[in-house]
């Protein structure tokens, strides 16, 4: 066998240093750029998308304060209403609490609705902000297995 005759090994070292070389050049100028590149890209990627998150989390965090806010401030009025109501109908007559009994049952539902209507439409536009981010990251995951593959 020629690769262990002793008079061939300087050639032998010589070649297989020249080929180490040759792939370490070729392994390092084309392969580990391109692999750098789709590492920084997926990570300004991941980024972004966590930084949409973080956002729209802080927006619906900022919606249900304020509707909180708002619940609060809607139950203090009420409670300022019916003292009020309470002390008139200790001053007026009979027919007179009858009907403001019923002025003030027929605002108390309406405000009720309402307020049932805006804390369902800022959960609803919690739940689409949450949809959005969760659908954001379905995408990035899936665009960065097909990246993979």
């Amino acid at each position: 066998m020629p690769q262990f005759i002793a008079s061939t090994f300087p050639s032998q070292i010589f070649w297989v240093t020249v080929g180490f070389l040759l792939v370490y050049l070729f392994i390092s100028k084309v392969f580990t750029p391109k692999i750098e590149r789709i590492l920084l890209d997926r990570e300004f990627h991941i980024d972004g998308i966590l930084k949409s998150a973080n956002k729209l989390k802080k927006e619906a965090d900022d919606m249900e304060r304020d509707s909180t806010i708002s619940m609060e401030n809607a139950q203090m009025d009420s409670k300022a209403a019916e003292f009020k109501l309470v002390s008139t109908f200790r001053e007026q007559s009979l027919e007179e609490k009858n009907s403001l009994y019923n002025l003030f049952s027929e605002r108390s539902k309406k405000e009720s609705k309402i307020l049932a209507q805006s804390s369902e439409e800022t959960l609803q536009s919690i739940s689409e902000k949450m949809d959005e981010i969760v659908s954001a990251a379905m995408t990035s995951i899936a665009c960065s297995r097909k990246g993979k593959s």
